[in-house]
Order: structure tokens, then C-alpha cells, then sequence
């Protein structure tokens, strides 16, 4: 399985990032807000966190972290901690 770790050290509020494409169903992850700022993460195109809308992203807060599982390749579980 995948395992993706991200430590997200600079950035504008509003900015972020995309997940990988590619990722194999059970292959995790995790990613950290070190920022002061808000930070969007998105799912690989197409994809969906939480069955939400797809291509929505994940508001991370700053200095928190997003722990995520593919469920398909394209659809994620994720949980903000």
C-alpha cells in the first residue's frame, strides 16, 4: 500500500495541495499544516473526501493535521485532528 507523509511548511491562506493520483485502495497518509494560515487539500482530479463533491477540497487549519485512506483510487476517508 501507499503511504504519502507531507509536512506543509509555507503558503498564503486559501493556498494547497493535491493529493497524488495513482494511489492504491488502503494506501494512507498523512498531512501536517506547519503554517500560521488555512490550507486546502484536494483530492487527485475527479476524487472525493469523505463522499463529499468531487474535486473538493479539505479545509486544514493551521498547525493541524489530515490523516487520510483510499478507499479506490479516487475516493478518500479523512479525518481533521
Amino acid at each position: 500500500s501507499d503511504l504519502v507523509k507531507t509536512l506543509i511548511t509555507s503558503g498564503a491562506d486559501g493556498t494547497g495541495a493535491i493529493l497524488p493520483s495513482g494511489l492504491q485502495p488502503a494506501g494512507e497518509g498523512a498531512i501536517c499544516n506547519g503554517t500560521s494560515v488555512n490550507v486546502y487539500v484536494y483530492p487527485p482530479s475527479g476524487g472525493k473526501f469523505n463522499n463529499a463533491t468531487a474535486n473538493a477540497p479539505v479545509c486544514l487549519g493551521a498547525n493541524k493535521g489530515l490523516r487520510f485512506t483510499c478507499i479506490d483510487g479516487t475516493n478518500f476517508m479523512a479525518t481533521i485532528g
